[in-house]
């Protein structure tokens, strides 16, 4: 089996205290908009993993340090970029009227989470002992208010940064995961009646950007719906098992 590096930018549901006060946002809230539960995707292969405690709603860890997207250079939206103030999906402010992260928590939360999240990540594929990476996230069901895309989503969405095919993008400056390998796993998720679009709507962040530029890299967006209850708000645990281990399958079926 290759050497996974795994990654979970979006897991984590820690609240720094010095903002739980200023926050207009609820507990359920947070559930909903973060990707629950995807640190457990993938935990019956004995490999290297990196996480996240924050919750990615103060920071966005896949999203360039720049505040523009490393591609296309184009500025985030106040949803989608670095810093959010509001949840993409409904427009609801994250904080309260005027208090939004200043500048100096902005910078403490980079120097203290998002700097060395990329480093770790970086000096593990540096270290020779991965041989590609993969980054995990969570959708919601279907597309609504800044998020990606329109209409209902697939079970599985496979980014490389490519096109529907997997395959060469125009708008786009390299591949990330190899063609062949991609339409690998999506037949072989599709074996097992999963839906699988490929680069639509997310063809991957700014970790399969930037990583991607180092070592194979690929992003996998799992959508809520094949693991989760109705109300989105907590695991089915036998759905999860189900598709945990038909992820598991795929991913470590590549050679």
């Amino acid at each position: 089996m290759k050497n996974i590096l795994f990654s979970y930018p979006h897991s984590g549901l820690y609240v720094p205290p010095s903002v739980e006060s200023r926050l207009n946002i609820s507990k359920n809230d947070l559930i909903l908009a973060m990707d629950f539960w995807t640190q457990e995707f993938f935990s019956g292969i004995d490999t290297i993993k990196v996480f996240s405690q924050l919750h990615f709603l103060f920071w966005n860890l896949n999203r360039n340090i720049t505040g523009k997207h490393l591609l296309t250079r184009e500025l985030y939206n106040e949803a989608n970029g670095l810093f959010p103030n509001e949840i993409a999906s409904s427009g609801k402010p994250i904080y309260k009227e005027w208090q939004e992260l200043s500048h100096d928590e902005q910078w403490e939360l980079l120097e203290n989470y998002y700097k060395p999240y990329y480093e770790k990540l970086i000096d593990l594929v540096l270290s020779g002992k991965v041989d590609f990476v993969v980054d995990v996230h969570s959708c919601d069901p279907e597309s609504s208010g800044k998020q990606k895309g329109t209409g209902k989503r697939s079970d599985i969405i496979l980014g490389n940064l490519w096109d529907a095919n997997g395959e060469i993008n125009p708008n786009k400056w390299y591949i990330t995961f190899d063609t062949p390998l991609i339409q690998q796993l999506k037949t072989l998720l599709e074996a097992h009646w999963l839906t699988v679009s490929l680069n639509s709507p997310f063809s991957g962040g700014n970790i399969t950007q930037q990583i991607g530029e180092m070592i194979p890299t690929l992003q996998i967006e799992v959508n809520k719906r094949v693991y989760m209850t109705d109300d989105l708000l907590s695991v089915d645990r036998e759905k999860f098992q189900r598709v945990n281990q038909i992820l598991e399958q795929a991913i470590t079926s590549i050679d």
